[in-house]
């Protein structure tokens, strides 16, 4: 008897005939013959938290795909084989495994990087997910997900590779457009209220891994000390000092302004979004710091880390106003608006309250930005000069004095 069990796999060079094709099996529930397959791993790519690979695949089957997966899978021809019609499809995956770096496998294990992205593939696999995305109108925001596990000693995630649909990363060192930036939190609004619905109808327990920040003090100290000079001459700089001390209260600052809890992404910016062709679309990926928390720390992370600083500066309404109406439309549509007990005003109020979250993000990542070019200098000056016009610097110090 054939053993069916998909194990999750410790590298790049455990990939097998056999385990792709349980793979496909367990994927699309249908028997199939594997003809060919090619593994490539991904060079040049920064700031990913495992070792990623790409395979494109070729079968036959004569078990008709449901029809989602005759959409998803090209079939290149009909062949017969013992007077019966087969159909052979092309596919091209995408792989995550565990890094090689054993300090990264470390940080990984510690932070439940691995864990929290294997459990929201599985999540967003599900009808319930699925219906959101349905009932929204919009392209579901994530990769199809064709099996995820992970043990002790391996991770494995294996989704549909977008770049085969002509998908994109977009990261301009002076930052993405107003168009751009809506396309997204419309699109991560879907992935909100459906962890809003989730929490409201059964409770916080769906997702029960616990979430200290993600990232240590010193990667904010970091951010904080290549600011500085960049202020040398402006009094901008004696609050970016003084902000030096209080890195601590930083880490913990999203307590201090709750909003509503749903399921986050944790990380988002346009390094982990990928663009339709047209950018009408989007999927989010890199799930590995998704937690239950405040919503709008993702909508600070992805202003201040990725958009032009005109959007905020001249469009902070319209791109709120945007993310809350399609939140709230399929929450409407799934029949659990009645149980939000609060509204595009205190999501603005929120917003406010909460500037000093998005900058703590900015810091932390503002050495990788600038390193890899993906932040012009002056788009990191106006960040912090928009904050200290704004009052959020002032405000802050001022409330731990």
């Amino acid at each position: 008897m054939e053993d069916w069990c998909v194990l999750p796999l410790v590298a790049m060079e455990d990939i097998t005939q056999q385990w792709l094709r349980k793979v496909l099996i367990f994927a699309l529930n249908s028997d199939i013959t594997l003809k060919s397959w090619n593994v490539r791993k991904q060079e040049g790519k920064v700031g990913v938290a495992g070792e990623i690979c790409f395979i494109e695949v070729t079968f036959t089957t004569r078990t008709p795909l449901k029809k989602q997966d005759q959409k998803e899978w090209k079939v290149e021809q009909e062949v017969e084989l013992d007077q019966k019609q087969e159909l052979e499809y092309s596919k091209f995956l995408v792989v995550k495994l565990f890094p090689k770096d054993k300090n990264k496998i470390k940080t990984m294990k510690k932070e439940k990087f691995g864990e929290r992205e294997v459990e929201f593939y599985k999540y967003a696999s599900t009808q319930e997910f699925k219906r959101f995305c349905r009932e929204s109108g919009i392209v579901q925001p994530v990769p199809r997900m064709y099996w995820a596990g992970m043990s002790e000693k391996a991770l494995t995630i294996v989704l549909h590779d977008l770049t085969s649909d002509n998908y994109t990363t977009l990261v301009p060192p002076e930052g993405i457009s107003l168009c751009e930036v809506k396309v997204i939190v419309e699109s991560v609004a879907i992935i909100h209220a459906s962890g809003f619905a989730k929490i409201t109808n059964s409770s916080r327990d769906f997702f029960d891994i616990p979430w200290d920040g993600g990232f240590p003090s010193e990667q904010v100290l970091s951010g904080l000390n290549m600011q500085i000079p960049m202020f040398a001459l402006a009094p901008t700089v004696d609050n970016l000092k003084a902000l030096k001390s209080l890195i601590p209260e930083l880490l913990h600052l999203v307590y201090r302004f709750p909003f509503m809890e749903t399921l986050i992404h944790g990380d988002l910016w346009t390094g982990n979004v990928m663009f339709s062709k047209d950018l009408r679309s989007v999927s989010i990926i890199d799930w590995q710091f998704m937690h239950l928390s405040n919503p709008v720390c993702d909508l600070l992370t992805l202003l201040l880390m990725s958009s032009n600083p005109i959007v905020y500066q001249e469009h902070l309404a319209e791109v709120l106003e945007c993310y809350w109406l399609s939140f709230e439309k399929v929450l409407i549509k799934n029949g659990v608006r009645s149980k939000l007990n609060v509204s595009l005003h205190n999501l603005f109020e929120n917003v406010e309250a909460m500037w000093m979250y998005g900058f703590m993000f900015f810091s932390a990542a503002f050495p990788h930005l600038m390193s890899y070019q993906m932040m012009s200098e002056n788009r990191a000056k106006t960040v912090v000069s928009f904050l200290e016009k704004r009052g959020v610097f002032e405000k802050f110090l001022a409330s731990k004095h």
